[in-house]
């Protein structure tokens, strides 16, 4: 027998390509409409393989199949995350007769031989592309292009001078938010960063801060930041530190600082296959960072949020996500809240107030539905946190 899978979708584009997205393995085919003919007759509950041969032509290379799927991600990490590669046309698409037109569909789990079905899911080796969670398939990508991970974080954020963010959700989300909040609350404090970077968000902190220290593991990243730092070493300066270990620098003492800002760094903190000693050590990071805080004193959490990596498809106005994961990850690499805040609680910090940061409008200009998804569905949260009181 053969079935259609259930876990597909079907999208018609145009000029008569169509476009079959399948949910679960965020892979994208383009198929001529007759391959879409076909594929209701087989439906959902099925027909015989000698059926379907009966009723449609073999032999005859009539049906046109094209693979449209690249990783989204990679110019930058908040696209959208449907992997789909627009540029791919019907007239790229190579012509298959029925007997070829299954076995393709079988291979991309548009069809499949029985209801029940294991889906490859899961990486198997360090060239396995388009497998295993967000971080294993960027670690392939980084191999099959011959970059190293370090320098493309920085490449898929900011401009080429290392001083200006792309015209991304990075510069109208983040930024816009982050600027409002420094101004707002770092007036005369001394503020600690860590996973600083190339010290960008550190430079903004400065404007407003006493007193600014970054601190990054990465030392090429340290000394991008200390070389555009020449001029502002009375208040702000920048070292190399692994936080897994106990801070040996004389500026950064217990009870010092108002603010230590953790921006796009905590999800690493759950993501064992990419960060495996962060990630063991997550509970004793968070509790020497609590030491460092001043009476009073604010650890500033910002990451993307849970409506981070859905697929995002529809309208300009109306667009909507496809949702397939979220107890359980197999390619999204956020956490649960339940178990960031059994983290936080179990390294004596309490929540006192969770932020959603909204869109700059001027992004619609850029992306209309970008703008209208991310204005309904936000890509960052920001958790505020505090020593629970002993």
């Amino acid at each position: 027998m053969l079935y259609l899978d259930e876990n597909v979708l079907m999208f018609f584009l145009e000029n008569g390509k169509i476009r079959i997205y399948h949910t679960l393995l965020r892979q994208n085919t383009l198929v001529s409409s007759n391959v879409i003919g076909l594929l209701g007759f087989i439906g959902i509950k099925g027909q015989s393989e000698t059926t379907v041969k009966e009723k449609y032509a073999e032999g005859s290379r009539e049906y046109l199949l094209e693979d449209a799927t690249k990783m989204a991600l990679w110019d930058c990490m908040l696209n959208n995350p449907d992997n789909y590669k627009e540029d791919v046309s019907m007239q790229q698409a190579r012509a298959y007769d029925l007997k070829e037109l299954i076995s393709q569909l079988e291979k991309r789990f548009i069809l499949k031989r029985s209801k029940e079905v294991e889906y490859p899911l899961k990486k198997k080796g360090p060239f396995d592309r388009m497998k295993g969670t967000l971080h294993q398939q960027l670690g392939a990508e980084a191999l099959f292009r011959k970059k190293s991970i370090s320098e493309w974080w920085s490449c898929q954020k900011f401009n080429e001078d290392m001083k200006t963010v792309k015209e991304t959700p990075y510069r109208y989300i983040q930024e816009y938010f982050l600027e409002k909040y420094f101004e707002e609350k770092l007036v005369g404090k001394k503020v600690l960063e860590i996973g600083c970077g190339t010290g960008y968000y550190c430079h903004k902190m400065a404007k407003y801060a006493k007193a600014v220290i970054g601190l990054d593991y990465q030392k090429e990243y340290i000394e991008i930041a200390q070389k555009n730092n020449k001029d502002n070493k009375d208040k702000l300066n920048f070292f190399t530190a692994n936080i897994i270990n106990d801070i040996n620098i004389d500026e950064v003492s217990k009870g010092s600082f108002d603010y230590i800002f953790l921006i796009d760094i905590f999800l690493f903190f759950f993501s064992g296959e990419f960060q495996n000693e962060l990630s063991s050590n997550k509970e004793k990071i968070l509790k020497q960072l609590a030491t460092l805080l001043a009476k009073g004193g604010k650890i500033v959490i910002m990451d993307p949020s849970n409506y981070w990596l859905i697929p995002r498809f529809g309208s300009s106005k109306y667009p909507f996500g496809v949702v397939t994961e979220y107890k359980n990850n197999y390619f999204r690499i956020i956490s649960n809240l339940d178990e960031i805040t059994k983290l936080f609680y179990s390294s004596g910090l309490v929540v006192s107030r969770i932020l959603e940061p909204e869109i700059n409008e001027k992004f619609k200009d850029i992306n209309e539905r970008e703008y209208h998804f991310m204005k309904q569905f936000p890509q960052w949260w920001v958790f505020e946190l505090e020593k629970a009181a002993v």
